[in-house]
This record gives structure tokens, C-alpha cells and sequence, in this order.
């Protein structure tokens, strides 16, 4: 069977398509407005990459990260108010995507920032997230991005808005992890049980529900007492039941992101097997 002939069509892109057809989706990207103070972005990306060609600082390598904006929701520019909640906000330095891990130059050629810089730069953004990198070694760098991006930190930032050579640019500013989480559905749901609270006290209980009462109280005193949240700190001994064991192992805490209450942990019986992304909650300090 013969071979049908392309058209004119399809051999003018047949090479555009050999060429591009696995390249990696370009999103577009909607910039924030500048002026936002002490919002708050969930992290969804953290990564190493190198720089394409055609591009400044080619070959080289940089540290890119995005967070996806969840409070405020809405702000005012120029008179209008403009929903931000759902857009991205970049980890900048001096206004430029990422941080290029590389001598970075002024005009003269002279040097303001060595490689070195640049690396303690990238390990001080990693650390305002809520990563522990005081251990950290060059061939985990790639994989604490990756511990990053599961961790998904509530961090705060701020925009500002600049003018260069007459364009008007908006500069991100990570501002560090937040302690706590938005919670706007959660609040509403307890200001509603205090009310309903307040309307039980206004009645006056039965002895035997007053008694019930008590008791319960009383139960909760006790649990409450059993138990302590772990709070762990590096270098400090556990238990843990590794995913499909039935016994606990002993382990040390290697590493600890507080933002997710996450831990990475070393065997001590044996040193080469590590757990990492271990919830605090699975941590025993008896081994029962």
C-alpha cells in the first residue's frame, strides 16, 4: 500500500514537530500586584535546574522555588480589586527568577557574590522553610528540595513594585515559614460551638448529667496527662516501626522540618538505612 503523500501543511511543521513535540510545558505567568505586606503562600515547587541556552547564565545551575498564594485573597490596584488567591509568587534575588549558584558579577567584572555566596544564600531560603541544613551534605541538596516540596510550608512573603529603564516590574519577597495555618473554615466552626456553649450553661443540668459530666472531665484530665506530644531535636534517640515491621527499631533524629512535623531518621543497628518523612506522631519513646 502505498504511502500517502503529506500535504503542504503537514511538511512545513513535520520538522517543528520532531524537534518539540517532548519539550516541557511553558505555563504563562499572571504577576502579582506590589504592594502585598505579610502574605501567606503554600509551597508546591522547589527545585535544582540548569539554565536553558539563550538564556543569561546558560549552563549554569540555580535554585528556583514557587508558592501558591493563599491569603490575601483580593487586593486593590488602581481603584480596582484584583483576586490574587491561587496566583504564584517566585523565591527572587535582586529581582531575578531563582538564585543562580554562581559567581555573580557588577559591571567592572568584579566579584559581589562568589559561588560559595550563592550556595549559603540557597541553604538560608531553605532554612527560612522550616529545613534543617546544618548537616546537609552536596549530594542531598537535590533530595531536600524534594523534602521541601512534600512538606509544603505556609510561608509569608511581601511585593513590592520597581521601576527599571522604564518597565515596571513586581520583586517577591519570601519573608520565612508561618507558625500557624489558615484556618478561616476551622475558627468559624468554634465560635459556633462556643455559642452552643454558652446557650447549655444558661439551663441548669440534671444531677445525672452533672455527674456524666464531671466524669468525662475527669477521663479527659487523665488522657491529657498520659500524653505528651513529641517535639524532637537532632541527634536525639527514638523508637520507630519502619512501614511493614512488626517490631520498633532504635533511631536517631538526623534531621527535623518543623514546618510539616517531619523528621529523617538513621538505624543505629544499621547506619546505611535511613527513613525520611517521618511524621513526628510515629516516633515512640518506649518502643510500645
Amino acid at each position: 500500500m502505498a504511502k500517502k503523500s503529506k500535504s503542504k501543511f503537514q511538511q512545513k511543521i513535520a520538522s517543528g514537530i520532531q524537534k518539540h513535540r517532548g519539550d516541557e510545558t511553558r505555563m504563562g505567568f499572571v504577576d502579582l500586584p506590589g504592594g502585598i505586606r505579610n502574605g501567606t503562600a503554600r509551597l508546591v515547587d522547589c527545585k535544582f535546574e540548569e539554565i536553558p541556552e539563550g538564556r543569561r547564565d546558560a549552563g549554569e545551575f540555580r535554585f528556583v522555588a514557587t508558592g501558591i498564594v493563599e491569603t490575601p485573597k483580593y487586593v486593590e490596584e488602581n481603584g480596582k480589586k484584583i483576586k490574587v488567591e491561587g496566583l504564584r509568587t517566585t523565591l527572587q534575588q535582586l529581582g531575578n527568577y531563582g538564585i543562580v549558584i554562581a559567581d555573580r558579577l557588577r559591571k567592572d567584572k568584579t566579584v559581589w557574590a562568589s559561588t560559595e555566596d550563592q550556595v549559603g544564600t540557597v541553604l538560608n531560603e531553605m532554612r527560612k522553610l522550616g529545613y534543617d541544613t546544618s548537616e546537609l551534605e552536596e549530594d542531598e541538596m537535590e533530595d531536600a528540595a524534594d523534602e521541601l516540596i512534600e512538606a509544603a510550608p505556609l510561608f509569608r512573603f511581601s511585593t513590592k513594585s520597581e521601576t527599571y529603564n522604564d518597565n515596571t516590574r513586581t520583586i517577591h519577597i519570601w519573608n520565612g515559614v508561618c507558625e500557624y495555618e489558615n484556618d478561616e473554615e476551622e475558627e468559624d466552626d468554634e465560635i459556633e460551638d462556643d455559642t452552643e456553649e454558652e446557650v447549655a450553661e444558661d439551663s441548669e443540668p440534671e444531677p445525672e448529667e452533672e455527674a456524666e459530666e464531671e466524669e468525662a472531665e475527669e477521663e479527659a484530665e487523665e488522657v491529657d496527662d498520659e500524653y505528651e506530644e513529641i517535639v524532637p531535636e537532632k541527634e536525639e534517640i527514638y523508637f520507630y516501626k519502619p512501614e511493614g515491621e512488626d517490631e520498633f527499631v532504635e533511631v536517631e533524629v538526623t534531621r527535623v522540618v518543623k514546618a510539616k512535623k517531619l523528621v529523617s531518621l538513621k538505624n543505629l543497628e544499621d547506619e546505611d538505612t535511613v527513613y525520611k518523612n517521618v511524621s513526628w506522631s510515629e516516633l515512640s519513646m518506649d518502643g510500645e
